[in-house]
């Protein structure tokens, strides 16, 4: 949360402050649990920042889903994404989400797939997703 708490302080608009504030204060009624933290960071970076992941809030909602060590391979095939509405931690997410939701389908389907042609499978779940006009930090919750 440093680095949410560091864009905060950094913010000249008074109004996206205060908005950040509200929503801090709101999130303490409901208690402070890992999902609605992130919740709640991706709230006020969207207030005073931009809308994407940042590596703390990346590395929290992959941790939250299981899937931390998939970030080092879905940073290999980032350089093949050709979207500009994303940023590499929004990247790391998405390919998280979708080991997360087809891994079992594809070892079941293809029970002996090696290790390249199931990236693969895992790319094309990330670009599909991206096609159909959804973004990792509007449509993935924890």
């Amino acid at each position: 949360m440093k680095k949410v708490f560091e864009d905060i302080i950094a913010s000249n608009d008074m109004q996206a402050i205060k908005n950040c504030v509200t929503i801090m204060a709101d999130c303490c009624e409901v208690g402070m649990n890992d999902s609605v933290m992130l919740d709640v960071m991706k709230q006020v970076q969207g207030e005073i920042g931009s809308c994407h992941y940042n590596e703390e809030m990346s590395d929290m909602h992959l941790c939250l889903i299981g899937q931390l060590h998939t970030k080092d391979v879905a940073k290999d095939y980032w350089n093949e994404v050709k979207n500009d509405n994303i940023n590499l931690e929004d990247w790391c997410v998405l390919w998280g989400e979708m080991v997360k939701r087809n891994d079992a389908k594809i070892k079941k389907w293809f029970p002996k797939i090696n290790t390249y042609n199931y990236e693969q499978k895992i790319f094309d779940e990330c670009i599909s997703f991206l096609e159909s006009g959804r973004l990792p930090y509007y449509d993935l919750n924890v």
